[in-house]
């Protein structure tokens, strides 16, 4: 979880907090430690062996500008960049909610059978494309595929794994075309008229303004800080922080005040650098990344709310079902009575638990285990087992 900046909280709460696993203390402390100790040494030699190693402070005193400008920019561009990546992040979840709104105003006239199944359809994939952002921001590290979340049917995670070609970039593409497919096909599961064209003109635009935000997402994730300059600046900054012993020495007398001085010092410039390195990466499960499964998972709530006010707690209840055990909505064309999943697969709803992550629900193994009417494999809930306590260990 995101450790937050409480502007309101004092520096004695600020400093008691110093040592959390948020902070750039534990990392900055050995290197202060090591320059207080050399600065000692430095002093030692001078005073009681009469070496004298210290250096004059000229080169120091016109190098400062110099690392401060380096260290400036690269801090500036971190936090830039972080902010952005927070931006682009906010907006995709943004326009997936104003997507479901679309769909939602524009088709509720249509309350028949096979316009409950389109929606239920179009906010699976929208749910599905929301969790394969989220994987692919949180644990790539961990060496996970989008087209392994346990939310895609066989088949699905077939064809995306092949289609993807193992870059993990493609598969929200595709899903966002699956959905682009879905809205214009909305003829064969709406009444006549119930989407005109401005309106479909509408919805292919907002999907539009998701592809380009994960796109944005995505560009940032990849951007890296110019080698050179990284290696220039890191460079400058290290042979200056780590000399200042021999200078400060020579320039101030009483040891504890050098001490004390060369401390703050090292833990300014080099904690800066540490700073800049840790908001590089915004996406992860580091302490200071992004709480994008946070996000993630109070959006697809939102979603499932949006379809409810529609097509009520029944069909929300089916979505879960049709995440939770991977099986797609089976939809039909219109004025043809085919049923969407087969209503033995689903047991009484008054009679069934769910466990939930990220509003995908499963039923619990003792009512699965109960009933007989329930048709989901064991393998299946096994998979999603295993995948829901990953994410609560990670």
């Amino acid at each position: 979880m995101t450790v937050k900046y409480d502007p309101n909280a004092n520096i004695f709460v600020i400093l008691t907090q110093s040592l959390c696993h948020a902070s750039v203390w534990p990392r900055v402390l050995p290197f202060c430690i090591f320059n207080v100790s050399t600065t000692i040494i430095v002093w030692y030699c001078k005073v009681y062996l009469d070496i004298d190693v210290t250096i004059p402070d000229q080169g120091h005193k016109y190098m400062v500008a110099l690392v401060s400008f380096l260290l400036v920019t690269r801090s500036s561009n971190s936090v830039a960049e972080y902010k952005s990546s927070k931006g682009l992040l906010g907006s995709f979840l943004k326009a997936c909610i104003d997507f479901a709104h679309y769909v939602h105003s524009f088709t509720r006239g249509d309350q028949s059978k096979s316009a409950k199944e389109y929606r239920m359809e179009i906010f699976r994939k929208l749910i599905l494309l929301i969790l394969s952002i989220t994987y692919i921001l949180e644990y790539d590290e961990y060496d996970t595929h989008p087209w392994e979340i346990p939310e895609l049917s066989v088949d699905e995670r077939l064809f995306f794994e092949k289609a993807a070609c193992g870059i993990q970039e493609r598969c929200p593409m595709i899903m966002s075309l699956n959905i682009r497919s879905d809205i214009s096909d909305h003829e064969d599961f709406l009444k006549k008229k119930s989407l005109s064209v401005n309106k479909e003109l509408k919805l292919m635009a907002q999907v539009d303004n998701i592809v380009h935000a994960f796109n944005g997402i995505f560009a940032l994730r990849n951007y890296q800080y110019p080698f050179p300059l990284a290696q220039m600046g890191r460079t400058f900054v290290f042979v200056w922080a780590f000399t200042l012993p021999f200078v400060i020495v020579q320039d101030i007398s009483n040891i504890y005040a050098a001490c004390c001085a060369l401390f703050l010092m090292t833990y300014g410039f080099i904690g800066i650098e540490l700073v800049s390195i840790e908001l590089d990466d915004p996406f992860g499960d580091d302490p200071n990344d992004l709480d994008v499964m946070v996000m993630a998972q109070a959006v697809c709530e939102d979603l499932y709310l949006i379809l409810q006010d529609v097509d009520g707690q029944d069909t929300v209840r089916k979505l879960k079902y049709c995440l939770g055990t991977g099986k797609p909505v089976v939809m039909s064309p219109r004025n043809k009575n085919v049923p969407f999943i087969n209503p033995a697969a689903i047991a009484n709803p008054q009679g069934i638990v769910y466990s939930s992550y990220l509003g995908a629900s499963i039923m619990s193994t003792e009512d699965s285990a109960k009933s007989s009417n329930t048709t989901k494999s064991s393998n299946t809930f096994e998979y999603f087992s295993e995948y829901d306590s990953l994410l609560v260990t990670h």
